[in-house]
């Protein structure tokens, strides 16, 4: 579950904390991204002081900025999508008897998707304005930092785990003292085979 705790904490280290050198370097070098992941990590001590997690938040922090990690699921994502029609125009030079001649063409292009040549620099085709595709990538980027905060969840279910094995040791505890005090079979019929030849009438 995510918590308005998590929020506050994302968005003063994400945005208060964050300087301008952080914001304008961290997609490019790797002691600026670093930086500002552990800033930002530490907006989370008030909640959780488990180093395990810590290191999950700035660890996840750092790669995801570093990279743009976000590019790539907005890619990915405009993937699903019907066949398009993508209409490339160029121009042919030739050199006639009447000297160089041009003529404008066009080419007709069928394909599922734009390649990521073209939509790498914020995950959309780069006919889209530049600050809708910035926008979104921006809320894409925000979503995956929240989500990957989510320790509360993790703490639970780590701690339902737990819960699960210690019962079932406790089952197979049980089941192993059962089969202990069990009587042992008695094996001298079975050993006989005149009792085995033996048939009922």
């Amino acid at each position: 579950m995510i918590t308005a705790d998590q929020l506050v904490a994302h968005a003063i280290g994400d945005y208060v904390l964050q300087s301008d050198w952080m914001a304008t370097e961290k997609t490019t070098k790797h002691t600026a991204a670093a930086v500002h992941a552990v800033v930002y990590t530490f907006c989370f001590l008030p909640f959780t002081i488990r180093l395990w997690q810590l290191a999950l938040i700035a660890g996840t922090h750092f790669l995801i900025d570093r990279y743009r990690l976000a590019r790539y699921i907005v890619w990915l994502k405009n993937c699903l999508a019907p066949r398009v029609t993508v209409t490339v125009e160029y121009t042919t030079a030739f050199v006639g008897a009447g000297g160089k001649e041009l003529y404008d063409e066009q080419q007709h292009i069928h394909r599922w998707w734009r390649p990521w040549a073209e939509c790498q620099a914020t995950g959309y085709p780069p006919e889209r304005p530049i600050w809708l595709a910035v926008w979104l990538l921006s809320v894409a980027d925000n979503l995956c930092h929240i989500l990957t905060e989510r320790f509360d969840d993790l703490d639970k279910r780590l701690d339902e785990l737990t819960a699960d094995v210690e019962h079932v040791n406790i089952r197979l505890d049980a089941i192993l003292k059962l089969l202990q005090a069990w009587p042992a079979w008695p094996t001298s019929s079975l050993a006989d085979p005149q009792r085995l030849d033996r048939r009922d009438p």
